[in-house]
């Protein structure tokens, strides 16, 4: 029986995720070809195509469908075995604060996979605004903070893009201001959407006002307005609205880890170790290498 090459998968599925070689070469590190070469080992390996061609794209077979769901077992249980091995010393508590977004979309899989690594570290989550996370870490109230925005004393794990959001039946009306949904202030997204706004000179008016994101949602699913949020906001029963002359295009947002640079302990280095890794790949950053701590 032949025992499938934990690299070779790990391409495949760059693969899969990216939708073709040419970014998968790029998340994977190495040329289209050798990546080419790697698919094709793998493909004898498992005695059946695993892509076909869609157009420019890339598509998975019945076959590569079968090898997806049990290659990303795979790999994530090397991970937990390495960093099991890597973390059997290490014990006390981290105190981790992020923001709703970060918290309910990207953080859960950082902590199952940091606890299953480190049973005996004691974890602490406190989910607020960045203002607010950034303001208790300074005062020693948290070990790390996810926040928005780039300060001179926090690591930058990547670049959100902030787009504008709608319910999916959602129609602007040319012939009246646009229907702002938005977090109270202090914001940085509504700070970002009125200042774009205004720079083009689009007349706007505040439709919603809500302290928590839950509300948010509610109020742009009813369809009261639309709201600036990253690109990784939408669920089902929203959608994008792509920028134009009245929606000007909002850029992009930097997500920050505080408590890198000098982390106050070996279980907190692990921690930020961890949401630098899964975070900066999420956000598409290349990971720094090891042995090397600040920005």
């Amino acid at each position: 029986m032949q025992r499938l090459d934990l690299d070779l998968l790990a391409t495949f599925v760059a693969i899969a995720d990216c939708g073709g070689f040419a970014h998968a070469a790029k998340r994977v590190r190495r040329s289209q070809s050798a990546i080419s070469l790697q698919m094709q080992r793998l493909e004898s390996m498992a005695g059946a195509a695993l892509f076909k061609r869609a157009g420019r794209r890339m598509q998975i077979t019945d076959a590569g469908d079968v090898l997806l769901n049990r290659a990303r077992k795979l790999l994530a249980l090397n991970d937990e075995t390495l960093h099991a091995l890597r973390g059997t010393a290490v014990d006390g508590s981290v105190r981790l604060g992020a923001p709703t977004d970060v918290a309910e979309d990207l953080l859960p899989d950082i902590l199952r996979e940091f606890r299953a690594a480190h049973a005996a570290v004691g974890l602490e989550v406190v989910v607020d605004r960045s203002n607010d996370l950034v303001r208790a870490f300074r005062a020693g109230s948290l070990d790390l903070a996810i926040a928005l925005g780039e300060t001179t004393d926090a690591h930058v794990l990547g670049m959100q893009k902030v787009v504008w959001i709608a319910a999916r039946d959602f129609k602007l009306d040319p012939g009246q201001p646009v229907p702002l949904i938005l977090l109270d202030a202090p914001c940085m997204f509504r700070e970002l959407a009125i200042n774009a706004l205004d720079e083009r000179r689009v007349p706007w008016r505040i439709v919603y006002s809500t302290s928590s994101l839950s509300g948010l949602r509610a109020a742009v699913k009813a369809g009261f307005g639309i709201t600036p949020r990253t690109i990784s906001l939408p669920e089902r029963g929203l959608r994008f609205i792509p920028s134009h002359r009245r929606l000007p295009a909002l850029g992009g947002i930097a997500l920050s880890l505080y408590g890198m640079k000098n982390p106050r302990s070996l279980a907190v280095a692990k921690l930020a170790e961890l949401v630098e890794e899964r975070l900066g790949a999420a956000l598409g950053m290349s990971p720094r290498p090891r042995g090397r701590r600040g920005p």
